[in-house]
């Protein structure tokens, strides 16, 4: 009895009690090598074949597709093309199906058995669209009918059931991998973030730190140089998320390595824009400012390097912005910083931001930082702890979900 008389002779329940077992065996396993070897031993059960692959669409080399799993071939020269190329290429491109009775008379053939003598491929579709193809080859002419394709169809859509299931599994899995990664470099950043609020002198100091995500950009710290002597930096990365996480920490390693007790902070700051510059390699930068704090002196050092200016309000409520700034760090070299001085006294507060407190209050910078005065003026008589707290609340109140699209690092400090 020929082989194309047994395929017909297989019954009806036969081919159920197949395809069920397959269902069986798709539902109860990732393993998509596993899967794609079981649909095309099954296959063969019902279509004869002497090779049979089963191609997909490298997401890694657009428009190229790759051979996921192959039966009969001698080399492995037909495991990777481009679409388009081969009657396997041919029905990725057009997502048609197609018979070829006799390859050597179909100029879309290439040759790789040179015993093919004819071809029925199919193409594979997730949610309508062609992720690859089903193709076996006989060593025999005419070899495939119709029935046979419409059947191909039918395995290759299990097949698409099996991609699909392991590529959504594959996704849930890195989504958890790097939920997991980001939740680890989140503790990191927040580890190099002050972790207690320091005494010192007649300076009551507090600060705040929020990412738009996991991890971010912004960035501030107390120096404590001495008994005597503090510093508070805040800073802020360009950009948001992973990579400005990670050019924050690389500029606070720089930053405290290059301040120092008796190192003037304008020559370390040349440094350190002449650091951050060396290795910036996507035209980042970072605004920064840098105020040094003395117990016995109501005189401030300060130095910005193209940050928001800092509000200083006076102990009758008018105000006004440390609006002296130079270049940002990393962008531009050879650039000169100039530490500014400025005289405060008792009852003052300074308040020290970043853009993501203001930006999205409304479209005028001016009215923003009117905003955040105001809080600060109805609550100066708290803490600068609880200060900071009611600050960045009653600013978050203005903005929704769809403003809220920067870090956003707050610090106080009360002059007594």
């Amino acid at each position: 009895m020929s082989i194309r008389n047994k395929h017909d002779k297989t019954t009806y329940e036969t081919r159920l009690k197949l395809i069920l077992e397959l269902s069986k065996k798709i539902s109860s396993t990732l393993d998509i090598d596993s899967l794609l070897e079981l649909i095309m031993q099954t296959t063969r059960k019902f279509i004869h074949y002497d090779s049979a692959g089963i191609y997909i669409l490298d997401p890694a080399r657009p428009g190229q597709i790759r051979a996921h799993k192959v039966k009969g071939y001698d080399s492995e020269t037909y495991s990777r093309f481009k679409i388009g190329v081969g009657i396997v290429g041919w029905v990725v491109k057009t997502g048609f199906a197609t018979i070829v009775p006799d390859v050597h008379k179909d100029k879309r053939y290439v040759a790789v058995r040179a015993s093919t003598r004819s071809e029925l491929v199919v193409p594979i579709r997730i949610n309508g669209k062609v992720i690859g193809a089903f193709n076996l080859e006989s060593d025999q002419v005419n070899a495939y009918t119709k029935s046979d394709l419409d059947l191909l169809l039918f395995f290759a859509s299990y097949v698409a059931i099996s991609i699909e299931k392991v590529l959504l599994h594959e996704a849930l899995m890195e989504k958890k991998r790097l939920e997991a990664e980001l939740a680890v470099a989140r503790r990191v950043q927040q580890s190099l973030l002050p972790k207690s609020t320091p005494q010192f002198g007649r300076f009551d100091i507090a600060g705040i730190n929020h990412p738009i995500e996991e991890v971010g950009g912004d960035y501030f710290d107390y120096l404590q140089f001495s008994e005597e002597k503090m510093g508070i930096v805040v800073a802020d990365v360009a950009g948001k998320g992973v990579p400005a996480a990670l050019i924050m920490a690389s500029f606070r390693a720089m930053l405290r390595a290059q301040l120092c007790d008796d190192c003037p902070p304008a020559k370390a700051f040349c440094k350190l824009n002449m650091l951050l510059g060396e290795s910036n390699v996507d035209d980042r930068y970072v605004t920064a400012f840098y105020m040094e704090l003395r117990k016995d002196s109501y005189l401030l050092r300060y130095i910005n390097a193209g940050h928001n200016p800092p509000v200083l309000i006076r102990s009758d409520n008018s105000w006004l912005r440390l609006d002296s700034s130079d270049t940002v760090l990393g962008l531009l070299p050879a650039v000169q910083y100039r530490e500014i001085l400025h005289e405060v006294s008792a009852g003052d507060m300074i308040i020290i931001y970043t853009d993501g407190l203001t930006d999205t209050l409304s479209e005028d910078e001016e009215t923003n930082v009117s905003k955040v005065v105001e809080v600060a003026i109805k609550n100066r008589h708290l803490p600068a702890k609880n200060l900071v707290d009611e600050i960045y609340s009653a600013t978050s109140k203005f903005k929704t979900c769809d403003t809220i699209e920067d870090d956003c690092t707050l610090v106080v400090v009360k002059i007594s």
